[in-house]
C-alpha cells in the first residue's frame, strides 16, 4: 500500500521553508504586534519544529491533548 503525500499549496511552500529555517536557528520566540517578545519553552520549540517538518513534506497534523481518550 502506498501513500501519496500532498504538499502545501505553492503559495505557502516558501513560507513553510522559511519558518523551518527560522525555528532551527537560535532560540524561537513569539513577537507580538506591539513588539513584545516571549521566548518559547524548549518543549514548545521541539513541537513546532516537528510540526513544520511534517508540513513541509505534506503530512497532516493533528494535536490531541494527552488526557484525551481515543477509541476505535
Amino acid at each position: 500500500m502506498t501513500h501519496d503525500l500532498i504538499g502545501p499549496p505553492e503559495s505557502e511552500e516558501s513560507q513553510i521553508r522559511e519558518l523551518n529555517r527560522m525555528v532551527h536557528v537560535g532560540s524561537a520566540a513569539l513577537v507580538g504586534a506591539n513588539g513584545g517578545r516571549v521566548r518559547l519553552a524548549d518543549n514548545v520549540c521541539r513541537l513546532l519544529k516537528e510540526i513544520v517538518r511534517n508540513m513541509q513534506v505534506g503530512r497532516a497534523i493533528a494535536l490531541v491533548p494527552g488526557n484525551q481518550q481515543l477509541t476505535t
